[in-house]
């Protein structure tokens, strides 16, 4: 019958006696092994990499939104576009516009494409988006899915 090789356990502390399986093993015990692995690890410690945060944008979404903020600017900027419309259609009164409202919704070319754009107030963004069914009617939202002739 074979006899089993044996060696002397890896750890320093330890003189136990170890049997042999594959020509790795080097430990007694995994409390060995684990004992022993953080003592190495607190020697030397790896330095924790800082890991670098996500982007809120991307660079081609960045270009986008500085562009319409220069858009923006000069819509609200235009005569005819310094009075919400909402307000004095729903609320028979005149208010300041102070935001674009996006008729067709802003995603992709749709954000700069200033044919969809309204200028609004606060009060009258508020109505369109609390009154789909109404804005619909009235030209104040368009469905995404509709196409121009």
């Amino acid at each position: 019958m074979k006899t089993k090789k044996t060696r002397i356990c890896a750890r320093k502390d330890c003189n136990n006696i170890v049997t042999l399986y594959k020509s790795t093993d080097k430990y007694c015990s995994p409390t060995c092994y684990y004992a022993d692995f953080n003592e190495k690890n607190k020697a030397n410690p790896k330095p924790k990499k800082k890991q670098k945060p996500i982007k809120r944008f991307s660079k081609k979404l960045s270009k986008r939104l500085t562009n319409y903020s220069k858009l923006r600017k000069e819509f609200l900027s235009l005569q005819e576009n310094k009075i919400c419309i909402v307000s004095k259609i729903i609320f028979n009164k005149t208010a300041l516009a102070t935001e674009i409202h996006h008729k067709k919704g802003r995603k992709g070319e749709l954000l700069n494409y200033t044919p969809y754009w309204l200028s609004v107030s606060r009060e009258g963004h508020e109505w369109i988006h609390n009154n789909p069914s109404i804005a619909y009617n009235l030209g104040f939202l368009i469905h995404s899915t509709h196409k121009e002739k």
